[in-house]
């Protein structure tokens, strides 16, 4: 058992002015002192004034060891007295307190000022475990103290994995209390250095993290978890004990709390370890959980030395070695969960236990998690800010509640009737009331909406008794504003809202206009009035966000004149030289003056906010130039550090990125704005454009296929799609998932970039076919083009050449008519026509339709070779094959190439075949034949309307010569 400690709640002064150790660094120390022998120059860092406190307290515990020797004598042992006390404890029944109500066996746990017995509740027969100083009469003040917050704390908790208080009592007027008796030993005694399966890790920090949640509901911060406090039950059930060193998240600006290295230094987030005043958060606790789950995964904790003040350092200064670096087996999203809970920085942990274990639940059951892999950028972040400068900060303060419950004691002590008895609860619940308003606040302010929802619950539950309207109005305001804060957010997160065309900022608009009206600051109050009621609100800082952020969406798609009354407001509620510059409506109508502003005050060194940092690059981006990109990327990094958790910073960031040209740059934010605003359907259809940018077209299917399935009918989602699944000539696979959405989604009407697209990649993909002699899938494709495409000569000549080659003779014929009759009303190219009509035989009138069509094209191209050609091939087809010998003869002449040549070679063939000449006729098949031969795809030399027509006309000749 770790020993009993608690914060001082007023600092020790020192002579420099400057706050000393509190109580529970000092006893840390003094055990550490006890324990190895060392001198208190030895371990207190170099802290001079803490060095004197501890050489004082040192020579109290000796005068108390003396006094306890003096009482329990022995001449055959040396050395410490309360040990040697313990030690006797276990073997001698006598020297065990005797408790009314309670039989009790034997001491079972003890460490630094408290001691724990097995004992029986007598009356309702069952096993306990009962806690109480070790020193009796020679406990100080602020020991017995903390042992009744320690009891207070843990009986205002319900929760099966959370050890149960039964009583809280006094003994020869000393507090004790009664709890759970847990005879399964504790986590740490179990793990003995060996890891546990990832899974079986997992599932119990997930237990362990539902628990943790429920004390941070109640107000209560644990501060000292790690595998020493998680006891086991007879069945393996873990249970959180020892809320020693626990506390309220409660602040009170009036009372000074100083906090110093309280907890067990190997599992102590960093801000414990520095002493920082926000070491009473639930997310030291996330933190602890992380570092138990660290122990399970690889059995030892992050960080440990041989002193505790070099673990300490470690903690504050050292990032952790990667779980899978000590044991390979450790999965990677199960790791990925383990360091966002060791982050150094409290915001980038889990914003909640309920979150941690949320995602542990994902792993789990094979789900994605929430929590990222920390990238390159950040270790380098993070490193650069291992000492950050301010964090949240939730100062508190427990005197008040204490003093309160003291008096009560007193009081009730001295005055025992009814009236005195309603003052103390009266007084007490108005205190606490008090002293979570402030906290509710921050929390509200900081974003921890489930936190913040809990403490203002637990306060409410007190109003009955404080009996006070003041306090009732206070708390009613104070919902309010959580109610406001939380309403803000939500329209922030969705700001840029999307429509089939884009961005949007009507919704943002109409919500901004619905809140304003809410709280007194809608267009039916004067300018001065709302200012007046901005400065008086809870939410001062959040609705100058806001209304900035109103003012912009006005300007771009709403009214200026109500921009401009948004723009006073803000300038009213809070004057300040670079805030007005902003707000200034001259400003907001030119963009070179935005850009001005924007290296102005980076030139100054001033700090705009993120807000605007992320408006005036959302303005300048739409611009589409470089110019200036490198100030707005460098101010835009700086946002990003100061709110990293802010998604239209990171998206922004990111587009400023793609736009400067680095894309792998740019890919980190868009991954981050997608964790932070998972429907961003933009941000997905970024995110795989980004990936298809920098090499990655596989990784960027899944992002696409996201943004599709977010809002079918955003038109970049399926055109970026096709376009990286066509990536490497893999136009089947584009038509095939754009055929799939078609059928998907029949209401939804593609845009005409995308039927472009989705054309461009069935002509490829046909003629792909085509080429690789695939006739029944190409004639496929042609038909499927004819139906939803304008009726063009090219492909309509193609289908009736791939419908011959796969013996589809009446489509072939079909073809030919539709054709003959579209000729005039679709403005077909007539030698087109007429070329697909002589590839078979048809009908006589057919026939001189489409010579009739196609002699004005032929006779203005009367010495082109395809011309002559086709004017011999429309004579053939009459039977007068003679006739047509002079034409073919002369476009032999008329070119040398073999791949224009190679039809002309043919029909003299069939020419020779009509006349009954058939060695002729195998002689010009032959020259044809070794051409064809040469490739069994279509070479690209040769177009492939003759491609189509020489295997047509071959195998013609090949049937013809066979008889």
């Amino acid at each position: 058992m770790e020993q009993v400690s608690c914060e001082s709640q007023h600092p020790i002064e020192s002579p420099n002015g400057l706050s000393s150790p509190d109580e529970a660094q000092i006893q840390l120390l003094l055990e550490e002192i006890l324990e190895t022998d060392m001198r208190p120059e030895q371990v207190s860092g170099g802290d001079l004034e803490l060095e004197r406190v501890l050489h004082e307290r040192l020579n109290r515990v000796r005068n108390v060891q003396a006094k306890m020797e003096a009482m329990f004598p022995t001449n055959t042992e040396r050395g410490d007295p309360t040990r040697r006390l313990l030690r006797e404890s276990l073997h001698n029944h006598e020297r065990v307190p005797a408790i009314t109500g309670y039989e009790v066996y034997d001491v079972i746990g003890a460490g630094g000022m408290g001691v724990v017995y097995r004992a029986r509740h007598l009356k309702l027969n069952r096993l306990v475990a009962i806690k109480m100083l070790l020193l009796g009469a020679y406990a100080s003040r602020v020991d017995m103290e903390c042992l009744l917050q320690e009891a207070q704390s843990v009986a205002s908790l319900r929760h099966p994995n959370i050890v149960q208080v039964y009583d809280v009592a006094e003994h020869d007027g000393f507090p004790y209390y009664a709890m759970e008796l847990l005879e399964g030993g504790d986590l740490a005694n179990t793990l003995q250095g060996k890891p546990r399966a990832a899974r079986e890790a997992a599932e119990l920090v997930g237990v362990l993290a539902s628990a943790v949640h429920a004390a941070h509901l109640a107000g209560i911060v644990h501060r000292d978890l790690k595998p020493g406090n998680i006891l086991l039950s007879s069945d393996g059930t873990p249970k959180i004990g020892d809320f020693s060193l626990s506390r309220k998240v409660e602040h009170d600006s009036k009372i000074l709390t100083n906090l110093r290295q309280a907890g067990t230094p190997s599992y102590m987030a960093p801000e414990q370890a520095a002493g920082k005043s926000n070491a009473i958060q639930p997310a030291v606790d996330i933190y602890s959980l992380g570092a138990v789950l660290y122990e399970l995964l690889t059995g030892r904790p992050p960080f440990t030395a041989d002193t505790s003040a070099e673990t300490r350092r470690q903690v504050i200064d050292n990032e952790p070695v990667p779980p899978s670096r000590l044991n390979s087996r450790v999965p990677r999203d199960l790791q990925t969960i383990c360091l966002k809970c060791l982050h150094k920085d409290p915001v980038r942990r889990y914003a909640s236990a309920a979150t941690l274990a949320e995602d542990i639940e994902r792993f789990s059951s094979g789900m994605p998690i929430l929590a990222r892999p920390v990238g390159a950028m950040e270790r380098a972040v993070k490193w650069c800010r291992r000492h950050p400068s301010t964090a949240f900060a939730i100062a508190v303060t427990v005197a008040a509640l204490i003093a309160a419950v003291t008096g009560g004691i007193w009081l009730h002590k001295v005055q025992e009737d009814r009236r005195t008895d309603a003052i103390v609860r009266r007084e007490s619940a108005r205190v606490s009331i008090e002293a979570a308003l402030p906290s509710v606040l921050e929390l509200v302010k900081n974003k921890r909406w489930i936190e913040a929802r809990g403490m203002l619950g637990t306060a409410q539950v007190h109003l009955a008794d404080a009996n006070s309207s003041e306090l009732t109005d206070r708390l009613a305001a104070m919902e309010e504003a959580l109610e406001v804060a939380q309403e803000l957010d939500r329209i922030y997160q969705g700001f840029l809202a999307v429509d089939i065309a884009g961005y949007t900022y009507l919704p943002a608009r109409e919500a901004y206009s619905r809140i304003f009206h809410r709280i007194g600051l809608g267009d039916d109050v004067r300018i001065e009035v709302a200012a007046g009621r901005a400065k008086e609100s809870l939410l001062r800082g959040e609705l100058l966000v806001a209304l900035d952020l109103a003012a912009c969406a006005e300007n771009v798609d709403g009214d200026r004149a109500e921009r401009d009354r948004l723009l006073a407001i803000g300038r009213a509620t809070s004057p300040d030289p670079w805030q007005d510059r902003f707000r200034d409506p001259d400003v907001w109508q030119d963009v070179v003056q935005v850009r001005r502003l924007f290296e102005d005050a980076q030139l100054a060194e001033h700090s705009l906010r993120s807000h605007h940092v992320f408006l005036i690059s959302h303005r300048l981006s739409k611009h589409k130039t470089t110019q200036g990109n490198e100030s707005i990327i460098k101010g835009l990094f700086k946002a990003q550090l100061d709110n990293p958790s802010d998604p239209w910073v990171n998206y922004t960031l990111a587009e400023a990125l793609r736009l400067d040209g680095d894309f792998e740059g740019a890919l980190q934010f868009y991954r981050t704005t997608t964790v932070l605003q998972p429907e961003n359907v933009v941000a997905w259809c970024a995110l795989g454009w980004a990936l298809k940018n920098t090499g990655d077209p596989e990784g960027a299917v899944a992002p696409l296929e996201k943004a599709i399935a977010l809002r079918p009918d955003y038109p970049l989602g399926l055109q970026f799609l096709l376009d990286v699944l066509a990536t490497g000539d893999r136009w089947e696979n584009a038509l095939a998932r754009a055929d799939e959405f078609t059928s998907a989604n029949p209401e939804i009407e593609l845009p005409a970039e995308t039927k472009r697209q989705v054309q461009l990649y069935r002509h490829r993909s046909v003629r792909r076919a085509a080429s690789k002699r695939e006739w029944s899938v190409s004639a496929a494709i042609y038909s499927q083009m004819q139906e939803e495409e304008p009726p063009d000569a090219h492909n309509l000549f193609e289908l009736a050449a791939v419908s011959l080659l796969g013996g589809d003779t009446a489509g072939y014929r079909e073809v030919c008519a539709s054709m003959l009759e579209q000729c005039e009303s679709a403005n077909l190219r007539r030698f087109l026509v007429a070329r697909a009509c002589t590839l078979a035989e048809v009908s006589d009138q057919e026939l001189m339709q489409s010579t009739r069509i196609a002699m004005p094209e032929l006779d203005q191209n009367a010495n082109r070779y395809w011309s002559l050609t086709q004017r011999a091939a429309l004579l053939c087809r009459q039977g007068n094959h003679r006739e047509a010998i002079p034409f073919l003869e002369q476009s032999l002449r008329t070119t040398s190439q073999p791949e224009q040549n190679i039809i002309s070679w043919l029909w003299l063939s069939r020419v020779k075949v009509g006349l009954g000449d058939h060695d002729a006729a195998k002689l010009w098949l032959g020259k044809a034949t070794t051409y064809l031969g040469q490739s069994a795809t279509k070479p690209e030399s040769i177009h492939l309307h003759n491609w189509l027509e020489a295997h047509i006309l071959r195998q013609e000749v090949e049937t013809m010569l066979a008889r």
